[in-house]
């Protein structure tokens, strides 16, 4: 973990994959698994995220935290569910 990252790891889940096969696509399953994973006072961190699915990741409850020295169009930050307490 870099010195700028606020984080401690005790504060927070990474999250490396999420995958839902095809069949159940649409279902609300990634909706379910990653309310699942939301119990506090743990905010769930994406570990690599695929910047074609900004949208999705924004519908599923997360938020981008620019990086300080993203640009526009960057997207070099984090993106993260913040804690539900």
């Amino acid at each position: 973990m870099s010195a700028s990252c606020p984080l401690r790891p005790s504060h927070y889940l990474v999250l490396h994959l999420l995958y839902v096969d095809l069949q159940h696509r649409g279902a609300g399953v990634a909706r379910a698994l990653v309310g699942h994973l939301a119990w506090e006072p743990y905010k769930i961190v994406l570990g690599a995220w695929d910047r074609d699915f900004y949208d999705m990741w924004l519908k599923l409850g997360f938020v981008y935290e620019p990086h300080e020295h993203d640009r526009p169009g960057d997207l070099s930050g984090t993106m993260a569910r913040p804690a539900s307490g």
